[in-house]
């Protein structure tokens, strides 16, 4: 495969995830307009950050069923999963930080008058250790909202660490037994 097709082929996925986030700056910026009385924007973050998370589990999944069935170099998986971390770390550095312009209660240890770079700054910074699970952040989820943020991140981590990244080499064998079993049945059914 070329060059120029790699490159496409991630800025897709780039281009898919993006669009993804744009929808927590778009909560942001219905909230800030104060659009509607009754515009739950704290709900809102939350749900869309699940439905994001939903979404970056499932396309994880298919993803490392096409390079199973493809035989891709493992060195084009690990990219892709470089660009899949990176993108929700920066997701949820964007739910984190518009959770705070809503409510800014939702976190502790956050001083007060930082421009709006300087707390996305923050969020990220809250983001990587939450992913990565290195250890204490000073930043802490007060809310229920902000905790519940905190957990999903966590969660798609813990997946993408121990389920896809550790036993990536048994996954891509079972899909390959797989296959091969599904085949040889219909080589078997044609006779």
């Amino acid at each position: 495969m070329e060059k120029s097709s790699y490159l496409i082929k991630y800025l897709k996925i780039v281009l898919t995830y993006a669009i993804v986030i744009l929808l927590g700056f778009t909560v942001f910026f219905l909230d800030d307009r104060e659009v509607s009385n009754v515009f739950q924007g704290k709900v809102t973050v939350v749900i869309i950050s699940i439905i994001k998370s939903i979404y970056f589990m499932i396309f994880n999944y298919k993803k490392i069923v096409e390079v199973s069935k493809k035989d891709l170099p493992y060195y084009e998986f690990l990219l892709f999963i470089g660009i899949n971390v990176f993108l929700i770390i920066f997701s949820f550095a964007i739910d984190y930080s518009c959770l705070y312009w809503i409510e800014p209660t939702s976190f502790s240890n956050i001083p007060a008058g930082l421009s709006y770079p300087r707390i996305f700054f923050e969020f990220s910074y809250l983001s990587i250790l939450s992913y990565t699970n290195f250890g204490y952040a000073e930043i802490l989820a007060v809310s229920g909202y902000a905790k519940l943020l905190v957990i999903f991140e966590d969660v798609i981590a813990y997946s993408m660490t121990i389920f896809i990244l550790a036993d990536f080499v048994s996954l891509k064998e079972s899909i390959r037994k797989r296959i091969t079993l599904q085949s040889k049945k219909g080589k078997s059914a044609d006779l």
